[in-house]
């Protein structure tokens, strides 16, 4: 999910998931065990069988997939080498999500995020710079403040707006961003507002417009603006990591350490219904269609993929209706197998991404061979968003002769109106459109067998998510979330679209352990 650079003063504790398992190691004292059944084997429903296994409960897990994975999804080519497709990054401060990866045992290496490598390009209004030198080259052609000339990227202008909301909210105000209920007026007039309406309000159109570029958040001003606010008070870590060896390897090892847990994989569920005691789950698996009375149930099935399924007879009207409203943003990835790293010997860009108002968007290059040789610190400078350290940094090739061997490029990532327009192509002119688009700035890649393999994956296509991420749209937190989180007889809910972190595994987990503790007190 996309966040605000900026320096933010936090009113809360970020140790989140030690909070959350201690309140459910404190439920769990003298309470019956029940049966359970879990809905959705992505990293919501992994880590919900993990903890209810340990406290001794009889769990069973139905995933519609061969394996689960959910949206972590990690594309491995020929050679070895390997791509993200889902899930890419970890935030410094998801602790939640740092505290599975050392259960897991899994180790992590920083991830040099989007304007954190200011040696990538720009390729904006038909211009090509190096994304230091846009204040000179870049910010001529769109109408700014002489404040806004001033800043060194042009996120910077949107942290500078978000900030200053965020620096002028009670305490009360920015604890109730965390839960359903907003407890003032103001909170619930940003909560109607568009991130495209809060910005030209604060930045002007032409800045608005520059920063939707620059960002690839033009894709997504028509969504609420209180996705940058609830980011802005928790961005307190100062960069982001990655998974050594890949993403995926941590819903792998989640699944690896259930011992007593029943997983049942490709088992698609197919209807839900209200029957005596709790419900009964059609599913269809090899097949054949076959019914589960469970009397306690968890489900992590995202709404887009859920209102796909037989459920008006499992729950109340209310509950329905999120199902059916709560929106979710389209995405795209693109991955291009490479001969060689060009971008790093050539280009010198040692990971960080290129954004462009092309097809393609964003161009992320790989973190794995990068060292820090020097990172300038000017006074609110951090990196503890997407948007990365606007003061910038100096990155080389950790080991130089890896530049000269194979490697994977995210050619394209995109959202939005942007990642349907890609994803209608098929797999080839989806590669030959990104390739065809990024010569502007890496013209290597359009030399005969410079790309020997490609993958991509467009999220609205796929059966078991149909969308990317839930990404709420003006108004939808205070007219939706109570009903998305709530139980519903004895269903219980959970995943990122149930969570205040859309889009993030840490939301994913979350919501994962409150439903814990509502089955455990249950």
């Amino acid at each position: 999910m996309p966040m605000p650079p900026g320096r933010y003063t936090l009113s809360m504790s970020t140790s989140h998931a030690e909070d959350s398992l201690s309140a459910i190691s404190a439920a769990s004292e003298g309470s019956e065990r029940h049966a359970i059944t879990i809905l959705g084997g992505g990293i919501a429903g992994l880590v919900a069988a993990y903890e209810l296994e340990r406290l001794g409960y009889d769990v069973t897990l139905y995933e519609a997939r061969a394996i689960p994975q959910g949206r972590i999804r990690t594309h491995r080519f020929g050679d070895g080498t390997y791509g993200e497709l889902g899930a890419m990054r970890v935030p410094l401060h998801h602790d939640a999500t740092r505290h599975y990866i050392d259960v897991c045992g899994l180790q992590l290496r920083p991830f040099i995020t989007a304007h954190q490598n200011l040696n990538a390009y720009y390729d904006i209004s038909g211009i090509v710079t190096r994304m230091c030198d846009a204040p000179r080259d870049l910010y001529p052609a769109f109408d700014l403040s002489s404040n806004q000339r001033e800043d060194p990227i042009p996120p910077k202008m949107l942290g500078r707006a978000v900030s200053d909301v965020v620096d002028g909210l009670t305490d009360d105000e920015r604890a109730s961003l965390r839960t359903a209920h907003l407890v003032s007026d103001r909170l619930r007039d940003l909560d109607a507002m568009t991130m495209r309406a809060f910005l030209e309000e604060r930045c002007g159109p032409s800045a608005t417009e520059l920063v939707g570029l620059a960002s690839g958040l033009e894709t997504m001003y028509d969504r609420s603006v209180m996705m940058l606010l609830r980011d802005a008070l928790v961005s307190s870590g100062e960069g982001f990591d990655e998974i050594v060896g890949g993403m995926d390897l941590l819903p792998a090892a989640l699944a690896a350490r259930l011992k007593r847990t029943t997983v049942v994989t490709g088992a698609a569920v197919i209807a839900i219904r209200r029957a005596g005691d709790g419900v009964d789950i059609a599913m269809e698996r090899d097949g054949a269609r076959t019914t589960a009375h469970a009397t306690r149930v968890l489900c992590t099935i995202p709404f887009s993929a859920l209102r796909r399924i037989d459920i008006e007879q499992a729950f109340d009207r209310n509950k329905l209706r999120a199902i059916r409203e709560l929106a979710y943003m389209s995405s795209a990835k693109v991955l291009l197998h490479t001969r060689q790293r060009f971008w790093e010997d050539r280009h010198g860009i040692v990971g960080g991404a290129s954004q462009s108002d092309r097809i393609w968007r964003a161009c992320y290059y790989p973190s794995d061979n990068a060292i820090v040789e020097q990172v300038a610190v000017a006074g609110e400078g951090r990196f503890n968003t997407m948007y990365g350290a606007y003061e910038g940094g100096r990155y080389l090739p950790k080991d130089p002769k890896a530049s000269k061997r194979p490697g994977v490029l995210l050619g394209s990532y995109t959202w939005g109106q942007d990642a349907r327009r890609i994803g209608s192509l098929p797999s080839d002119q989806r590669r030959d459109s990104v390739i065809a688009g990024l010569s502007s700035i890496h013209p290597e890649l359009a030399a005969d067998g410079m790309v020997d393999d490609h993958t991509s994956m467009f999220w609205d296509a796929d059966r078991w998510t149909g969308g990317a991420f839930c990404e709420p749209g003006p108004g939808d937190h205070s007219r939706l979330f109570s009903d998305t989180i709530r139980p519903d007889g004895v269903v219980h809910f959970a995943g990122e679209h149930a969570s205040t972190d859309p889009g993030w595994i840490h939301g994913a987990i979350m919501s994962s352990l409150r439903a814990v503790e509502e089955i455990v007190r249950a």
